[in-house]
């Protein structure tokens, strides 16, 4: 359970919000920290890349224990 509640905050969002609300948070800040938006430097586009999987990652593990109920073993 406290890697769901990291994902959530990973999203900045409070556990237990709705999954539709996650689907747009993690759509809204994939696109503010998309790699191709923030390529100017090597720096930043290693930052967003980072960003982008972090995301990645959170948005999936919130999406599998909403679907099935059970948490990943990752």
């Amino acid at each position: 359970m406290p890697q769901v509640v990291a994902a959530y905050r990973t999203l900045g969002l409070a556990y237990g919000t709705p999954f539709p609300q996650v689907k747009a948070a993690y759509k809204r800040l994939l696109m503010q920290n998309h790699p191709d938006r923030n390529s100017a430097t090597p720096e930043q586009l290693k930052r967003s890349t980072e960003i982008s999987a972090q995301l990645n990652a959170a948005y999936q593990r919130i999406e599998t224990w909403t679907t099935t109920g059970k948490m990943d073993e990752n």
